[in-house]
């Protein structure tokens, strides 16, 4: 459960008679599955684990408030509120406000958000600070409510409120109810002095009512308040002595001491500009993130010193999942936008794009940085967009951009590469890495003076990538990999008792025999019904041979549903996971646990999502938000379509089918507290997805296998990042992970078989580092000389036509994978390899196709005979067409006479093949009248239901119209628009070498964005960039109409607003 780091700080705090060190995280982590699993099988006797916590917790949070030794207090505070904190797991009743502080004691809740401070750890203390109370009715503020209240927004970092909240003590008065209770209130308001001076202090601001306070610093109050709360007082009845204590205000005292103390250092406000950067702008984005994340992580703090956001510098920041690397990447691009330079950010999926586009638009608001954050961009696009000081994009749009020459990247200062392990090619594909890696080399050619910033949470030892930067910058890169997390996982797999399996097979096959079925029947499968357990592991590094660091306990109250077949020796059983998965899900669900389940497929999400759905209770009403932005998805379907996510169910699905206003609504729904419970995704989206779950469920960990059928296993990142949605820091720093294998697995008392074990480190390796970073380029020279036939292997070739610069030379001198072979002294060996590319590269050249032709090629990857074929389509055709209806009609006739040309839609040709039902090996070309038809109808606004119509779907019958999906989602805004793009180029380099204007067809310049975003015109695009209020292409269009003249406008116009009323 807890990472190596945490684990030995754990560790640090002192033995008890009954708990020795090294035993602190196996129990915590024991406990907290234990409290689970009984959460889930809704087992209302406590476990005995609970009584056993209480005791830690309250032995360790005296150890923490008495102890002189830092780091023992430290450790003591962590292990105490780490205690309490799984405690509160499975406690449902909310905390009395008034329940909070009194003259005797401290809320177990209130300490712990106050002990995880003291313990540096921050998002802990973020997630506790949840269970507290906040109070609507300002009539009803008392000084302990009001205290509790500051309490509870100094530990979620709220420190603003905390001094605005210090206007309402004007009218506040101690407790006059008796003397105790009056001195109780007094020392209180003295400790709310200490907590408001503390917030200004850490964010550098003076206290709005300072001349009010009895105290200049914070400090000084929590001391007065220790002095005060135990008073000796000699002979004041008689002769005898009487000593006044308030317990209390005592310890609240010290707990805020010990706090304050951390919190000093992790101040964001004294952390000064980077070299070159403007102080006001830097001081203005610092007091704009003080208003929601004031206190700088511990691994932050670690990186911050590195100097890594300093000018001049690049890094590779290999932190954990849910560590906060955007978080703290954030610091770097400050430091760039306060230069007055702009950031390129590249992410691996566009719907993490749209994900990290809001984000970051919310950490740097254009008042601040003078820009937008976007994602819109277009490579044909430069002149006609509104400045953007942060892109977010993929590397593939990267390289179209860097096709522009390197004009095109004039005033970036920086280059951030997220979930940077897929520049390797053992992160699952190899044309993402090559196209990752061909985009980081050709930044490097064009922005020779910009920094780099690689961010993961999966790569394994990143020294040599980090001396390649540093080598091809002439610059320090610095290699940050602290393996700290802020969250935790008790990581687990289900098995079975081996018995009760042998148990049930045997009555399915008497039931098979009394039916006389060759297989299993529906009686027989009948029997097939078992008790879950679920396999925890309590450390990383857990003995294989021994049981002490592994637990076993009882998942659900019921049996599960398991599968059967009938092979040669007679019947065996098969786990069913999905049918699994659903169930745990649903009693997770049911105790208000949030859960994500990962599958393997897209439609998978549906079924599961459905099935878990139907158990449990519709949502609620809708937000006002929710409602807009389902009429949105009922416009962009039309009549008679239906959006894949139900209006008010508790389960949703998240694939890649979905619209992206659809995955919005999803998002939406899961992040509502009383929202939906459950989502079901594909493990596909677990990239960077940042939806944070109590449970994460792995159903199965196998998929098809598309090239070589059958099934294979999932490796090993994809198992790990799906593992890392569940706890997410300042949210829910604990979660579950439960594996349900494609495999049944089995125990023997407490006794888990050897495949058990085998399975259960797969997902509880040492590290979830498992990927090391490795030049693409080295696999595609392993295929030249064993499969010269895969396709990468022309891709490689065709990005290395032309005669402008010697890129195989170029690959030479610069790529990884020469400095590589450097290092290890294989140069010959890398330069012979090399030999056998260029002879590869040679004999693709015996055509003399035209410069411009290759140079496009290798600017595209693009092969050169199919840009010849455009090239002389583009110019023996008559009058070329003049609007983006008639280049979509162009450009389906061009597909459909040259069937080769559609490698140009890359992956977009399956969508396209899926969008008229045909199989891969079916002739595509008869069908392009009909895509040319569904694609005018998509710039033209048209709703998904007549786009299915046009396609041969039926809305009766496929209500979700899985045909038009193809086109929104795929064919339209990615494979058509980036040919369309390609097509431009062209088109432009034929004028250019024919000494003409390139841009005499206004079209061309915004074609490929048009077609993106589903727009037939210039002046629909302008308005869309210009318009706020619509959510969808549909929207757009009839908001477009409505707007009438309004809508010829220049681009850079002051926004405006269209209602949507009509």
């Amino acid at each position: 459960m807890f990472d190596p780091e945490t684990a030995a700080f754990l560790r640090s705090a002192p033995a008890l008679p009954t708990l020795a060190s090294d035993r602190i995280p196996l129990e915590l982590t024991e406990a907290y599955a234990q409290l689970v699993t009984a959460r889930l099988r809704e087992d209302t006797a406590d476990p005995p684990a609970r009584a056993r916590l209480a005791n830690i917790a309250d032995t360790y949070e005296l150890i923490a408030v008495v102890s002189q030794n830092r780091d023992e207090k430290r450790a003591s505070s962590f292990v105490a509120a780490t205690a309490q904190q799984i405690l509160a797991k499975g406690v449902t009743d909310a905390v009395p406000d008034n329940e909070l502080l009194s003259r005797d004691e401290v809320h177990p809740a209130l300490a712990a958000c106050l002990l995880f401070l003291a313990a540096e750890q921050y998002p802990d203390a973020n997630e506790a600070a949840n269970a507290l109370p906040v109070r609507t009715d300002a009539s009803s503020f008392t000084i302990e409510t009001l205290l509790s209240e500051s309490i509870r927004a100094l530990a979620k970092g709220q420190l603003i409120d905390i001094l605005n909240r210090a206007q309402r003590r004007k009218t506040l008065r101690a407790s006059r109810d008796s003397i105790p209770a009056e001195a109780t209130s007094l020392l209180y308001a003295a400790l709310l002095d200490g907590v408001e001076l503390l917030a200004s202090e850490l964010l550098a601001q003076p206290h709005p009512l300072a001349e009010t306070l009895r105290f200049q610093r914070s400090g000084a109050a929590f001391d007065r308040v220790l002095e005060l709360a135990t008073l000796d007082h000699p002979a004041v009845i008689g002769a005898r002595a009487l000593t006044t204590t308030y317990p209390g205000p005592s310890h609240l005292a010290r707990l805020l001491k010990a706090s304050g103390e951390t919190l000093g250092e992790a101040s964001i406000q004294t952390l000064p500009p980077p070299t070159g950067a403007d102080e006001g702008v830097w001081m203005s984005w610092l007091a704009h993130r003080a208003k929601t994340k004031p206190l700088l992580w511990p691994n932050h703090r670690a990186a911050l010193a590195s100097g890594f956001h300093q000018t001049g510098k690049s890094a590779l920041l290999t932190l954990p999942t849910g560590a906060g690397k955007t978080t703290v990447a954030e610091f770097k691009i400050a430091g760039v936008l306060a230069r007055k330079q702009a950031v390129i950010f590249l992410v691996p999926t566009h719907a993490l794009a749209d994900q990290l586009r809001d984000d970051l638009a919310e950490a740097f608001p254009d008042e601040i940085v003078d820009g937008s954050v976007t994602t819109d961009f277009d490579l044909l696009l430069l002149s006609l967009a509104p400045p953007a000081r942060i892109e977010v994009m993929t590397p593939e749009m990267c390289l179209a951009r860097l096709s522009l020459g390197d004009a095109a990247f004039d005033g970036v200062g920086l280059l951030v590469f997220d979930e940077c392990h897929m520049l390797s090619p053992a992160a699952g594909s190899l044309r993402r890495a090559l196209d990752g890696m061909f985009a980081v080399l050709g930044f490097l050619k064009a922005r020779p003076d910009a920094d780099l910033l690689f961010l993961s949470a999966m790569v394994k030892d990143g020294g040599d990538f980090t001396a390649w930067i540093h080598e091809q910058t002439g610059r320090q890169c610095v290699l940050i990999d602290p393996i700290w997390k802020p969250s935790r996982q008790a990581r687990g797999v289900v098995l079975y008792e081996a018995a009760k399996l042998r148990t049930v097979l045997a009555s399915a096959a008497k039931a098979r025999l009394l039916a006389g079925t060759n297989g299993l029947g529906k009686a027989a499968k009948a029997h097939l019904r078992a008790r879950p357990h679920v396999l925890f592991g309590l450390q990383h590094n857990w003995n294989n041979v021994g049981t002490t660091d592994i637990t076993i306990s009882e998942l659900l109250a019921t049996d599960v549903e398991l599968d059967g077949t009938v092979g040669p020796t007679g019947p065996y059983l098969l786990p069913n996971a999905n049918a699994v998965s659903c169930a745990i899900a649903t009693a997770s669900a049911k105790q208000g646990l949030k859960t994500i389940v990962f599958v393997t497929t897209a439609q998978q999400t549906i079924k599961n999502a459905a099935r878990v759905a139907e158990a449990l209770p519709e949502l609620g009403p809708h937000t006002t938000y929710e409602l807009e932005l389902h009429s949105a998805i009922e416009d962009e379907m039309g009549s008679g379509g239906h959006s894949l996510v139900p209006s008010q169910a508790a389960a949703v699905p998240h694939s890649a089918d979905l619209l992206p206003i659809e995955r919005r609504l999803v998002e939406t729904y899961y992040r509502r507290k009383d929202g939906a419970a459950v989502i079901v995704a594909t493990t596909t989206l677990s990239q960077g997805m940042n939806l944070p779950s109590e449970v994460a469920i792995l159903s199965g960990d196998k998929r098809a296998d598309l090239m070589e059928g059958g099934r294979e296993a999932l490796k090993a990142h994809e198992l790990l990042n799906a593992a890392g949605r569940a706890g997410r820091a300042g949210h829910l720093a604990n979660g579950v992970v439960i594996l349900v294998p494609e495999a049944i697995l089995k125990f023997t008392g407490k006794i888990p078989d050897t495949n058990a074990k085998k399975k259960l480190r797969s997902i509880l390796p040492e590290s979830d580092r498992c990927i090391e970073l490795d030049d693409p380029l080295n696999a595609v020279l392993d295929h030249i000389q064993t499969s010269p036939a895969v396709a990468e292997v022309a891709y490689v070739i065709n990005r290395l036509q032309g005669d402008a610069v010697d890129r195989l030379e170029d690959l030479k001198q610069r790529s990884f994978a020469a400095f590589q072979a450097r290092r290890k002294s294989e140069e010959t060996a890398f330069v012979s390899r090399l030999g056998a590319l260029k002879t590869a590269l040679d004999a693709s050249q015996t055509t003399p196709w035209a410069p411009h032709i290759l140079e496009l090629s290798a600017q595209s990857g693009a092969a050169a005979g199919v840009l010849q074929t455009l090239a002389g389509r583009l110019s023996t055709t008559g009058p070329l067409p003049q609007d983006v209806v008639g280049w979509i009609g162009w450009m389906a006739d061009w597909f459909a006479a040259e069937p080769l040309a559609a490698g140009l839609l890359g992956s977009s040709e399956a969508a396209a093949r899926s969008a008229v039902k045909i199989n891969k090996t079916a002739d595509l070309a008869p069908h392009w009248p009909t895509l040319k038809k569904a694609l005018e109808a998509w710039v033209n606004g048209l709703p998904l239901a007549e786009i299915e119509s046009l396609l041969g779907g039926s809305v009766e019958t496929h209500p979700h119209c899985p045909r038009a999906r193809e086109i929104a989602t795929d064919l339209g805004p990615r494979g058509f628009s980036y040919a369309a793009s390609l097509v431009v180029q062209v088109l432009k380099a034929q004028f250019e070498a024919a000494g003409q204007d390139p841009n005499q067809i206004p079209v061309t310049a915004y074609l490929a964005t048009a077609i993106k975003r589903g727009f037939h015109s210039q002046d629909l695009v302008a308005f869309a960039m210009e318009t706020k209020g619509p959510l969808t292409r549909v929207q757009y269009h009839r908001a477009h109409a409505k707007a009438g003249n309004a809508a010829q406008r220049a681009f850079g116009a002051a926004p405006i607003t269209i209602a949507l009323d009509d």
